[in-house]
């Protein structure tokens, strides 16, 4: 791993390589959907979840393994299982990279995506579906793990 410079944001990296985001390395599983456009409108894959490893994160993206990946260019909705945080469901994710690793399964880059840069259709649709920007399922997450902390402090 390349050691990082300081930055003024904690999770963006100025090193020579073109991440923009400091990764932290993380196992743990995770569960996915393709999205796929018809008609301009998004569909999730109904009743197929696929499994794999979150390996690593970052404010950005993530890296999976899987037996049945997703192909470069292809939409996804993501469940992620964050140790100390509940599991955030529904992040919405664009697979930027595939490939076979040398036990056989498949290396997938995935990067965050900000559902506000979808056209609004999109937009309406996905949010029907309860898929959110990573920031925001975080956030979201966030204040729920803090909020059901706070109310258990005080019945105590």
């Amino acid at each position: 791993m390349k050691k990082i410079k300081e930055s003024t944001s904690p999770f963006e990296s100025k090193s020579k390589d073109r991440r923009k985001f400091m990764r932290f390395e993380f196992s743990s599983p995770v569960l996915f959907r393709l999205i796929s456009i018809v008609d301009g409108v998004p569909q999730v894959e109904p009743n197929v979840e696929r499994a794999g490893e979150l390996l690593d994160i970052s404010a950005g993206g993530a890296l999976l393994a899987s037996k049945k990946p997703a192909a470069e260019g292809n939409y996804i909705s993501l469940n992620l299982n964050l140790k100390g945080i509940k599991e955030v469901q529904g992040i919405l994710g664009k697979v930027k990279r595939t490939e076979e690793s040398e036990q056989g399964d498949f290396l997938m880059g995935v990067e965050f995506c900000t559902i506000e840069s979808l056209p609004e259709l999109q937009r309406q649709t996905l949010a029907q579906k309860n898929i959110r920007s990573f920031d925001k399922k975080i956030r979201e997450a966030i204040i729920e793990s803090v909020f059901l902390k706070r109310k258990d402090q005080i019945k105590t």
